[in-house]
C-alpha cells in the first residue's frame, strides 16, 4: 500500500455560467495498493564476454632532485661564572629542653635571611 492524495471539485459555485468551477479543490490522503510483476528466473542464462584492462606503460621522464646537505661542526666557548667555595667551618648548639605548649593559631610572615 502507498499514501496518495487526490482532489477534486468541492461542488462550490455555478456550474457552466463560466466562473466559479473549478476554483475550489477539496482533497485527501487515502491508502492504495498497487499490483506489480516479479520477474521468475526459470533457467540460469550463460553468457560468454570478454573482459579487457589496459596495459601499463613505461615512460621515462628525467626529473631533477634537490638534496639538502647538513654540515655539523663544534662550537667552543669560554664563559666564566661563579661557583660556590666551601670553606670547614663548625658551628657548636646547645641542647635545649622542648616543651610542647597550647596551639597558637596566628598568621605569621616568615623571612630568611639573605646573602
Amino acid at each position: 500500500t502507498m499514501k496518495v492524495t487526490t482532489c477534486g471539485p468541492s461542488g462550490y459555485g455555478s456550474q457552466g455560467y463560466g466562473y466559479g468551477s473549478g476554483e475550489h479543490q477539496y482533497c485527501r490522503e487515502e491508502y492504495q495498493t498497487q499490483a506489480y510483476r516479479v520477474p521468475l528466473v526459470t533457467e540460469p542464462k550463460q553468457e560468454t564476454c570478454q573482459l579487457a584492462y589496459p596495459a601499463p606503460k613505461e615512460v621515462c621522464v628525467t626529473k631533477s632532485i634537490e638534496i639538502t646537505e647538513v654540515k655539523c661542526e663544534d662550537k667552543i666557548e669560554r664563559k666564566c661564572f661563579n661557583v660556590a667555595k666551601f670553606e670547614d667551618s663548625s658551628v657548636t648548639i646547645e641542647q635545649k629542653e622542648i616543651v610542647i605548649g597550647e596551639p597558637s593559631c596566628e598568621q605569621l610572615t616568615l623571612t630568611l635571611p639573605t646573602q
